[in-house]
């Protein structure tokens, strides 16, 4: 697809390693037992086309990079919230995908990382720990207190989604 336009609004965030997830200031961790391998279970995760069906803050996910994703891929979530950029640090099927947030048009981030951790527990069954890291401006965690439960239940409500929504579509 084609990149978004690039609005004025849009600025780059903190470069993130995978450091930053013990550092970060603020954490969710959502975690559910899911019915399906870990090969599938990344694959959906992995997928562009699945994310509005299942987790509808997501409005859409546009790949910037060309296949085979990997480390250093990079693409556009459009999101209720605003528009995020994403560059992949890990991609490894079957196992784990973390990103950070290269630019957004949220104004309240100046950092934002996410971690998808993938264990075939049993055939068909993989548990998945999602972890959402993240800094914010000054003004923003003022706020903070109020918008925190808004977002823990939003990441709660994606895995028990997710794990409807693998359960209606098996492989």
């Amino acid at each position: 697809g084609e990149p978004m336009a690039e609005e004025t609004s849009f600025r780059k965030l903190d470069v993130c390693d995978l450091g930053y997830l013990e550092r970060a200031p603020y954490r969710i961790v959502s975690s559910a037992l899911l019915p399906a391998s870990a090969e599938r279970v990344f694959d959906v995760l992995g997928a562009p086309e699945p994310w509005p069906q299942w987790f509808p803050t997501i409005k859409r996910i546009e790949n910037l990079t060309d296949k085979p994703f990997g480390a250093g891929t990079e693409r556009d979530a459009v999101t209720g919230y605003g528009t995020i950029r994403e560059h992949l640090l890990v991609w490894e099927r079957g196992k784990r995908i973390a990103f950070y947030v290269r630019e957004t048009d949220m104004p309240a981030l100046t950092a934002f990382m996410e971690d998808y951790r993938l264990e075939e527990v049993a055939p068909g069954q993989t548990q998945l720990t999602w972890t959402v890291v993240y800094s914010l401006a000054g003004w923003a965690r003022l706020g903070h207190p109020i918008a925190k439960p808004i977002l823990n239940k939003t990441f709660a409500d994606g895995v028990s989604s997710l794990e409807q929504w693998l359960r209606k579509n098996p492989a």
